[in-house]
């Protein structure tokens, strides 16, 4: 059965066709509660698979080497200290300003995510641009594409659906979908519920979600029941006592 529209097979195969590209993958969303942390991620994501293939030297800097940046400066016009002391609500778990700095240095990406999010609403409020809008994103990818001469990159991201359950704004993703249609770049997104389910948990933005199916090439992928059946087994509790009982079982009753 063919899995994609012949369009954008096509599209596919003619990138293919030009050399090797970049394959990006992520799992999970469950951390994204804002556009914000969309891009942070996608930025983060994009550079990690560029480091896989020895390819360091990126011009134009991340959101989050942005944000490392002014904050371990000595010299800056952003005084990080005044401004942690001024916003130390939003940073109840930390008690002093460089251990922001360096726990953004050493944690893993759901922390940092965090973190980004935190130092920027403080940038924010004092009044200090970040380039972490839709179109700087946008910008950046273009500019790694082209600045390594890579001919296509594919973003894959499993399990995407707490995104729309937990971002208001549609804005990021549909942006970034706009930049599939503009440069070789693919976003292939995974939810685990199907768009019709999601969509009757959009109340609020309905038309916004309609037109962003309207951009995509949906695929379903269903699983056999038997399939879903093994899976489901693991989620059982079973009793005191039966654990021996439902280890000779077991096989047997999913394959009836």
């Amino acid at each position: 059965a063919q899995i994609l529209n012949k369009d954008l097979l096509k599209r596919l195969q003619v990138a293919r066709n030009r050399g090797q590209g970049l394959v990006v993958f992520r799992s999970s969303s469950a951390s994204l509660n804002s556009n914000r942390k969309l891009m942070a991620e996608v930025q983060l994501a994009v550079k990690q698979a560029l480091a896989a293939r020895g390819l360091n030297n990126i011009v134009t800097p991340t959101l989050y080497e942005q944000i490392v940046g002014r904050l371990a400066a000595e010299q800056d016009s952003f005084d990080w200290p005044r401004a942690f002391a001024k916003h130390k609500g939003i940073f109840p778990d930390v008690a002093r300003p460089e251990q922001v700095l360096a726990r953004l240095r050493a944690a893993d990406m759901d922390e940092r995510m965090d973190l980004i999010e935190r130092v920027a609403r403080v940038m924010d409020a004092e009044g200090f641009m970040l380039a972490d809008d839709p179109a700087a994103i946008k910008t950046w990818l273009r500019e790694v594409i082209a600045q390594h001469h890579i001919p296509w990159v594919v973003f894959f991201w499993d399990e995407f659906t707490d995104f729309f359950n937990q971002v208001p704004s549609l804005t990021g993703l549909q942006e970034l979908l706009h930049l599939s249609a503009e440069a070789p770049f693919f976003l292939v997104l995974t939810t685990h519920q199907a768009p019709g389910i999601i969509q009757q948990r959009q109340s609020a933005r309905s038309e916004d979600f309609k037109k962003l199916l309207d951009r995509v090439d949906q695929r379903p992928c269903n699983m056999e029941p038997l399939t879903a059946y093994r899976l489901l087994r693991n989620m059982l509790q079973v009793r005191a006592g039966q654990e021996q009982r439902w280890a000779q079982e077991q096989d047997q009753l999913w394959e009836q």
